[in-house]
């Protein structure tokens, strides 16, 4: 992509040269249409492709016995249709460059925040837009708050693992409402370096990290940080599939956000189902299936909103890229009841993986048999129940396995590495047979360049019909706006 600039007495024009051809518009601000949306809603499952909202809907039919698509949220969203996610450097995106793309409706490089692939320009954002116009803005994130997706949003880094200063953007952002999971850097490397939840606090911010303060948040607080307080590997939440309840979901911070931010100024909210992507990274078709309804229900919470104001509400919902290639059906497979099967996981990929370290830590490797294993598996997946008969093959696989991971007391076992963690050889296996008797295939362990879809409903609509580019979500929501020409 190639920028240029040309300046007159009237604004500033930029002229986008993508693989899609060209886009131009004004950064001047202009006449808004009178109808404009006044509460924009922003949502963006990361990783899901068609694929991963279709694999929640025939599960959720298949566990009730029906061969339908049992429809989510967003399939009933009026506006379906689809764009393309390559990045300025790659036809696979990562997330920083995908990511700013649906912020700033620029693309740049893999690996770069909301920034030129040079490093010389910042872009700036939908969300900064919002606030410079005097509306509230509420980011909200599955992941940390200071990962890829929610950093596009107020950051511009040249790198997209520049954590703690990407936290300190977050303090000095202005932003209203951010909620989801902690910091991946909340201290800094240097002697003196503020801690970035105390540069919030500085700033104004109320930190809190409990169910009971969190709730206790009422309209009036002008600017929160809201961590969940049971976060996972990566400051994460829970996956969905491993929540026991005790934490804050995402249905609840998007509420919360709604409750806190509502008012004539209106609202910019952004919400990232962003453990869709990591279940998808570990090939985790349960957890995927699960992430995704996790998500969807925030995007029910918005449809209520929409409801009681469909005159100044808009919702898109979209995604970065896909992640793993994944695929409804595989050979072998029981084509009438097969999806349904993934009922029986009752943990992550990732949980389970912890199981194992456990055992291991508390020097119960040495005592665990074969069989012993056999009945936690069928435990945890229902490998060897009377719906999941495991075959020949497929003992030999868990054998395997088996051996890696406990067999040999003492002997260091490396265990499978994917974008987000590293799970156990015997975690992986059972997943993976899972998998396959439920008809799910995966091609990849990163992300692929399938084109996603995108879906809508309210107060322009219509203006996300046809074969679109990621670059062009933000540019027709700032135009409807009139914060673009």
């Amino acid at each position: 992509m190639k920028v240029r600039t040309y300046l007159s007495r009237a604004a500033s024009i930029v002229l986008l040269l993508t693989g899609t051809g060209a886009s131009l518009y004004c950064t001047a601000s202009v006449q808004a249409d009178p109808s404009a949306p006044r509460y924009v809603f922003y949502f963006i499952g990361d990783g899901m492709g068609l694929a991963q909202a279709s694999a929640a809907e025939v599960y959720l039919s298949a566990i009730k016995g029906t061969i339908d698509f049992e429809k989510l949220n967003l399939s009933r969203l009026p506006v379906q249709s689809i764009m393309t996610t390559f990045s300025q450097s790659n036809f696979i995106t990562c997330s920083s460059a995908s990511g700013t793309a649906l912020a700033t409706g620029h693309k740049t490089s893999n690996g770069t925040v909301s920034m030129d692939s040079e490093h010389k320009t910042d872009y700036k954002s939908i969300a900064t837009r919002a606030l410079e116009n005097k509306m509230k803005v509420g980011i909200i994130t599955s992941v940390s708050l200071d990962h890829a997706t929610p950093a596009v949003f107020y950051a511009h880094e040249y790198r997209r693992s520049a954590y703690y200063e990407i936290g300190l953007s977050l303090a000095n952002s202005g932003f209203h409402f951010f909620g989801g999971g902690g910091f991946l850097r909340n201290e800094g490397e240097k002697a003196g370096d503020i801690r970035v939840v105390d540069a919030a606090a500085r700033k104004g911010y109320r930190v809190v990290n409990t169910v009971r303060d969190f709730q206790a948040l009422k309209p009036g607080v002008d600017k929160v940080v809201a961590i969940n307080p049971v976060l996972t590997g990566g400051e994460s939440l829970p996956y969905a599939i491993d929540d026991k309840g005790d934490g804050i979901s995402l249905a609840q911070f998007t509420s919360k956000a709604i409750e806190l931010l509502y008012g004539r100024q209106g609202f910019f909210i952004m919400v990232e189902g962003g453990k869709i992507d990591w279940a998808c990274h570990a090939n985790d078709a349960a957890a995927v299936v699960k992430e995704v309804l996790a998500f969807d229900e925030a995007i029910g919470v918005a449809m209520e909103f929409y409801k009681k104001h469909p005159d100044e509400t808009l919702i898109v919902v979209m995604a970065d890229h896909e992640t793993g290639g994944m695929s409804l059906g595989m050979d072998g497979m029981d084509e009438k009841r097969a999806y349904g099967l993934l009922q029986y996981q009752k943990c992550s990929i990732s949980a389970f993986t912890g199981k194992i370290t456990d055992y291991k830590e508390k020097g119960l490797d040495s005592l665990l048999t074969f069989e012993d294993i056999l009945d936690t598996v069928q435990y945890y997946y229902g490998l060897g129940n009377a719906d999941l008969p495991l075959n020949e093959v497929e003992m030999i696989y868990l054998n395997e396995a088996y051996n890696q991971t406990l067999g040999h007391p003492g002997e260091i076992t490396a265990g499978v590495q994917n974008m987000y963690g590293e799970d156990d050889p015997l975690a992986v296996t059972c997943t993976r047979i899972l998998n396959r008797k439920a008809g799910i295939g995966w091609t990849t362990s990163n992300h692929t360049a399938l084109p996603v879809p995108v879906r809508a409903i309210g107060n322009g609509q219509e203006m996300f019909m046809g074969y679109l580019d990621n670059t062009n979500i933000p540019i027709k929501v700032m135009q409807k706006m009139g914060w673009i020409r």
